[in-house]
C-alpha cells in the first residue's frame, strides 16, 4: 500500500496510482532506421546492376544491327530495321536446347515484317561483335539461315 506524500496524514491512503516510467523506443527506432539504410542500399545495388546489365545487351544489340542491316535475308523479310533488341529468355531457353555456347536471341522488327534473329555472337574483337551462324525466324514460323 502507498501513501499520498501531500497528505498530512502520513497513514492516508495514496489518492492517485504510482504512474509507470515512460517506455524508451530508441532501440526500436534505431533498429528501424538501420533496416531502412540496408533496405536502401540492397535496392540501389539492385537497380544499378539491372540497368548496367540492360545498357550492356543494348550495346550487343547495337553492334551486331549494321551487320544485319546488310544480309540479303533480313533485307528481303524485314526490311529496315527499326527495332533490335535483345530478348534474354528466349536466349536461355535456346541455348540450352541447343546446347551452344553464346548463343543469343534478338527481337527484329522492320518495314516488311518482325521476328527473331538467332545465333552465336562472336566476340573476338571486343570493340565490334558480329553475329555468327544466324538464323532468322519470321513469327509465322518460317525460318531462314543468316549469310556469315
Amino acid at each position: 500500500m502507498s501513501f499520498d506524500p501531500k497528505s498530512t496524514n502520513p497513514y492516508a491512503p495514496a489518492s492517485t496510482q504510482p504512474v509507470a516510467p515512460k517506455k524508451s523506443n530508441v532501440l526500436l527506432y534505431v533498429l528501424l532506421g538501420i533496416g531502412g539504410v540496408a533496405l536502401l542500399v540492397c535496392c540501389s545495388c539492385g537497380g544499378i546492376g539491372y540497368f548496367g546489365f540492360n545498357q550492356a545487351l543494348g550495346m550487343v544489340a547495337q553492334q551486331i544491327k549494321p551487320q544485319l542491316q546488310t544480309d540479303p535475308v533480313i533485307q528481303e523479310h524485314i526490311g529496315t530495321i527499326d527495332t533490335l533488341s535483345m530478348n534474354m529468355t528466349k536466349s536461355v531457353s535456346e541455348a540450352e536446347q541447343n546446347k551452344k555456347q553464346g548463343f543469343l536471341v534478338f527481337d527484329i522488327k522492320g518495314e516488311k515484317g518482325s521476328g527473331i534473329v538467332m545465333g552465336r555472337v562472336d566476340q573476338t574483337n571486343p570493340q565490334q561483335a558480329r553475329l555468327a551462324e544466324g538464323e532468322l525466324r519470321m513469327a509465322d514460323g518460317q525460318s531462314f539461315p543468316l549469310t556469315p
